[in-house]
């Protein structure tokens, strides 16, 4: 039971909806594991590497906005007001947008 094996064994279940990611259950409600895997996967590619992606991905139109807005007012971006929050909204919603189920 290395941890790639069992890796390698919810990669091959988990898109056939076999094995939830939280199998034994959780607090978390669906927006906010929604939000963790966006934020996961943010992590991942807010390297200079992954900058190419974000930048392809960087135009996200309305019908994207008002599909994630539960997900925009849970992290406060919904009214995004400084150039700060509006980078951090826009990188949430690519994020979001990448890895939505």
């Amino acid at each position: 039971n290395t941890p790639e094996r069992l890796q390698s064994i919810y990669d091959e279940h988990h898109p056939e909806g076999r094995l939830s990611e939280f199998p034994l259950g959780s607090d978390f409600t669906y927006v906010e594991e929604t939000l963790l895997r966006a934020l996961t996967w943010l992590q991942a590619h807010i390297k200079p590497s992954g900058m190419v992606e974000l930048v392809a991905a960087s135009f996200i139109d309305e019908e994207t906005e008002r599909h994630f807005a539960p997900h925009l007012e849970r992290m406060g971006y919904d009214e995004a007001d400084s150039v700060k929050d509006k980078l951090y909204r826009q990188l949430l919603l690519i994020a979001l947008s990448k890895t939505a189920v």
